[in-house]
């Protein structure tokens, strides 16, 4: 599906093998540490230059750190839009009012100071990358009208870690903006919402690719672990459900690959309601790979901090997040019963 060519060989590696011996400690202390984002910026993956590429490096870093993984999609999605060198990305998106309705939730001021700059005052909820971004991009409305506004950090922006259970060390916070001085990046009388959208569609083709990530490993752990196990006289790979349990996950995998595929137009822009469904679908995969992995494991799959464990807790932030399943089904179906119609008249 993706080209191998795009990543770089230091890249691939930091993503198959240094990933790999780091994913445990990101996800206990809840933090990427400062040396391997420095080796992922040396190796160009924060200056990813096409989707295709980016849902590749986040599939890839997915099968060890979903947290990682994670911090290259929100950055490569704002970066793919905003452009510039050197910068690690935060979307500021979500208030603590919700994420669903995302129009109705926006308290974030920007008041206008002259020469293209404007004050921020406000605060952001559940905004990944929080952590470590240079940069944020943040949803904010200026004269009643919302618009999004590019912040550099500085004193006046203070950022509070969040301990979640999932995606561990995504560098997600809140943030507030205690009259932080920004530039503006959508033209007034632009809708910031609709710009916004943009970014979360290929943050769901993301979120497709993540779950991609983890049944790719899951389907590893699963053979190895049941090649090895012996239950009453016969290895485990060998009784039909476990075979069965595969099959499924290779072919949803297979699915939802085809899917990705087909929601990227041209390579560049992607369709809307394709990306949701795929972010849906992948929601159902990651959780059946992730269970999966747990299960055949027995015991050592619900080792506190083990990598089933971490994959298991991880699965279930795909359902949630850039848009609640039963939210994007209900866009689904809205959709499709206008088409029918339409095809009626």
């Amino acid at each position: 599906m993706y080209s191998e060519s795009c990543l770089g060989p230091g890249a691939s590696r930091l993503l198959d093998e240094e990933l790999a011996g780091l994913a445990g400690d990101i996800d206990r202390e809840n933090r990427v540490p400062s040396s391997l984002l420095d080796k992922a910026a040396a190796e160009g993956l924060f200056d990813i230059e096409s989707v295709e590429c980016l849902l590749q490096a986040v599939r890839r870093a997915s099968r060890y750190s979903r947290g990682f993984a994670h911090v290259l999609l929100v950055h490569g999605s704002c970066r793919l839009a905003a452009g510039g060198e050197g910068r690690i990305y935060a979307l500021g998106i979500t208030e603590a009012g919700g994420g669903t309705d995302v129009r109705a939730n926006i308290t974030t001021r920007a008041d206008e100071l002259g020469n293209g700059s404007y004050r921020l005052e406000g605060m952001k909820y559940f905004t990944s990358n929080a952590l470590y971004a240079t940069h944020f991009v943040v949803l904010a409305t200026a004269g009643g009208e919302p618009g999004l506004f590019l912040c550099e950090r500085q004193p006046q922006i203070r950022v509070e870690p969040l301990d979640l259970s999932g995606f561990r060390g995504s560098g997600v916070g809140k943030v507030f903006f205690g009259g932080a001085v920004c530039e503006r990046l959508t033209e007034p009388g632009v809708d910031g919402v609709r710009v916004a959208l943009g970014y979360i569609n290929v943050g769901r083709l993301g979120y497709a690719s993540l779950a991609l990530g983890i049944a790719d490993r899951a389907i590893e752990i699963i053979a190895e672990a049941a090649s090895s196990k012996t239950v009453f006289g016969r290895r485990l790979i060998e009784y039909q459900g476990v075979q069965w349990r595969i099959a499924s996950i290779v072919a949803r995998r297979a699915a939802l690959e085809s899917l990705v595929h087909s929601a990227l137009q041209d390579g560049a822009r992607v369709d809307p309601e394709r990306a949701a469904m795929a972010k849906i679908l992948g929601g159902e995969l990651a959780l059946e790979a992730a269970w999966s992995a747990v299960q055949i494991l027995g015991g050592r799959g619900l080792a506190m901090w083990g990598e089933a464990e971490r994959m298991y807790r991880d699965a279930k932030v795909i359902d949630i997040g850039e848009g609640a399943k039963e939210v994007l089904m209900d866009y689904i179906a809205g959709r499709t019963v206008k088409k029918v119609l339409a095809g009626r008249s």
